[in-house]
């Protein structure tokens, strides 16, 4: 293809065509498994309604008024962008297939950065809503509760952690009704997890915990830890807040004639956050956990 300016948009146009083509490809949309996605159109978007989680009441006489709790949790969008470039030779005497693998991993990159960020919230253990770190001591109404144990991952340590989380309750005193539907572990915990909910018999007898929640390995979580979330609602135990989403590709090269390279990029503006804080229950699996230990206490 000759290297004239009639030839290089051409070239821009197929660039974006591609890239809108793979953008909606959910095989690397692996946040979309603990994260509500939220859009925003405003640089700090405020999640204080966290601290309310709504529940119908009876419609006796005047209608309830939720009060909302006095917290204050606001998430910042931050700008992020990555690139690349197309030769001369490329597009010369390539017949743009490396172009076409350029934008594929540009597509790679984008839902590759939400996974990263998603992710990272896990071991960063940030403040949520409350004002607390994510994972650790909640009040909620009378009670305490706290969302991290010590537990290895075995069998009866996921049924202890079920019974925690199952035992937390709204402000009105009645359970959140809380489900275990995705364990989230370490490489070095895969084969343990299958074993534990992927096998039906273990020793040749029943296995309770077969099938009981999805699994999946988190690259960056540490050695021996694991987590149990329950995904089964609208809000999430994480939010990722997308500002200005990937939708196309930019030619950053004013005048491409100029040079050798053709540059091509992409900006977005996101973060993310802590959702509900009841929904996540996380392990460091050094064994210090009583099993034992009540499930929740009065708050002082």
């Amino acid at each position: 293809m000759d290297y004239t300016l009639e030839n290089i948009k051409t070239l821009d146009r197929g660039v974006n065509k591609l890239f809108s083509s793979a953008i909606d490809d959910s095989s690397n949309k692996e946040y979309e498994e603990i994260a509500t996605v939220v859009t925003s159109k405003a640089r700090i978007q405020s999640y204080a309604w966290l601290g309310d989680i709504p529940s119908m009441k009876e419609w006796v006489d005047e209608r309830q008024k939720a009060k909302l709790e006095d917290y204050k949790y606001d998430i910042e969008k931050k700008d992020w962008e990555t690139s690349f470039y197309v030769t001369r030779d490329d597009f010369m005497f390539d017949g743009l297939g490396i172009v076409a693998t350029k934008v594929e991993t540009l597509n790679h990159a984008v839902n590759d950065h939400y996974n990263e960020i998603v992710g990272e919230l896990i071991t960063a253990n940030g403040d949520c809503f409350d004002g607390q770190p994510f994972f650790g001591e909640h009040e909620l109404g009378e009670f305490v509760y706290n969302n991290t144990s010590g537990y290895k991952l075995t069998k009866d340590n996921f049924f202890a952690v079920a019974r925690k989380m199952k035992g937390i309750k709204k402000t009105n005193g009645k359970t959140m009704r809380v489900k275990q539907t995705l364990v989230l572990h370490a490489l070095d915990l895969e084969q343990q997890a299958d074993v534990i909910f992927k096998s039906a018999l273990v020793d040749g007898s029943t296995n309770e915990s077969y099938g009981k929640v999805k699994t999946k390995v988190m690259d960056d979580m540490a050695p021996g830890t694991w987590c149990v979330i329950d995904n089964s609602r609208p809000v999430k135990p994480f939010i990722l807040q997308i500002t200005k989403k990937a939708e196309k590709v930019d030619r950053l090269t004013q005048n491409p004639l100029e040079g050798k390279k053709i540059y091509y990029g992409i900006d977005t503006m996101d973060n993310a956050g802590y959702g509900f804080w009841q929904l996540a229950h996380f392990c460091d699996g050094s064994g210090s956990e009583d099993a034992s230990a009540p499930v929740e206490a009065p708050a002082e």
